[in-house]
């Protein structure tokens, strides 16, 4: 009743008693019972697993119940066969009913096969059944397993359009700030060179000019993609020295010439990511930044001495950002914290792989 009304958990519980007396009364029938019911259970909850594998035990100890039923029949068969014989002796020797005991006899052994030839087929056809049972639950296991595998191609395909828009969105504004804003910018201190103008009207325009080339490297370092991961990174760990009060300590093997440039483009914002959040969240002095790559791999470590965090309890948006462009270069990421002792965050990419972030 509680699995009909939709106490699955509740129903299952019982079951599981029900289950544990039947085991120590020696109770198969009973047993075979509650196999089936959890079976069904855990399908209406969900768990078609759980239930396959309760179906399976509830089959293999109907197919020994049924066994030992039919042994037994044997058994009995074979014992009425000996009694009928002895009937018979005694039949010959005391009365003159041998033709009608013998009779007798013969009908008895025809329905005696009669019904074990119909219990065959009756054991037959279960068996059948449950075999088609048994393949409809795992074609439904395995339809879960292809939905749930459909999601996650349609979230990384999502995901790759996203980085791969921002990034084209990165490259258009670095491009406009240096041809547009960048020839203005030049062109008026030509003008303001040929009139003369206060030197602090110079001093102003430098300033702008640098600022200006600054935000278009942020965008789109040209480093990154002319010379390569390690260069880009190098520059911006000194940009972050010039804005954070946390020391950084840089450890780096170059690899970029043989990464793809989308990967150098996912672990240089990566690295980014990794190091404003310990800036702003941290409470950190030091970070240490390590790139090396291994027989197989390139990994990326970021590494702090700030005040750490409970991992257990972290909220599921933290390091989105960082945990969805590692999962588009097919990497793993790793991520070591407890309060009071930093935190490590640990990315690896394999080296075959082609980020689709390119722009």
């Amino acid at each position: 009743m509680l699995i009909r009304d939709g106490a699955h958990q509740e129903g299952i519980r019982q079951l599981q008693m029900v289950l544990r007396v039947s085991h120590e009364q020696d109770l198969n029938t009973y047993t075979a019972k509650a196999y089936v019911k959890l079976s069904e259970a855990h399908l209406l909850s969900g768990a078609p697993e759980q239930a396959l594998m309760y179906q399976e035990r509830a089959n293999r100890l109907s197919n020994h119940i049924m066994n030992a039923d039919r042994l037994r029949k044997i058994d009995e068969m074979a014992i009425r066969y000996r009694t009928a014989e002895k009937e018979k002796q005694l039949a010959l020797a005391e009365n003159k009913n041998l033709i009608q005991s013998q009779r007798l006899t013969q009908q008895k052994w025809i329905i005696t096969l009669l019904t074990m030839g119909i219990l065959s087929t009756l054991l037959t056809a279960r068996t059948i059944l449950q075999k088609r049972r048994v393949a409809r639950l795992k074609l439904e296991i395995k339809h879960q397993q292809e939905l749930e595998q459909a999601q996650k191609e349609k979230e990384l395909a999502a995901m790759q359009a996203l980085f791969s828009g921002q990034e084209q969105e990165r490259k258009r504004i670095a491009t406009d700030l240096h041809d547009s804003l960048g020839g203005t910018l030049y062109a008026l201190q030509l003008q303001l060179a040929k009139s003369k103008a206060p030197e602090e009207q110079h001093h102003i325009l430098q300033r702008a000019l640098a600022e200006n080339r600054r935000i278009s490297e942020n965008l789109l370092p040209p480093t990154l993609t002319q010379i390569g991961l390690g260069a880009a990174l190098q520059e911006w760990a000194d940009e972050f020295r010039s804005t954070w009060p946390v020391s950084v300590d840089l450890h780096l093997e170059e690899t970029s010439y043989e990464l793809p440039e989308g990967t150098r483009i996912s672990l240089f914002r990566i690295a980014q990511e990794l190091m404003n959040n310990v800036a702003r969240h941290a409470a950190a002095n030091q970070v240490w930044v390590q790139l090396y790559k291994t027989t197989h791999s390139v990994q990326l470590t970021v590494e702090d001495d700030g005040q750490g965090f409970d991992t257990s309890s972290t909220n599921e948006l933290f390091l989105k950002t960082v945990s969805s462009r590692t999962r588009l270069l097919h990497g793993t990421l790793h991520v070591d914290s407890s309060p009071g002792r930093g935190t490590t965050v640990i990315v690896e990419v394999p080296v075959q792989s082609v980020s689709p972030v390119v722009s």
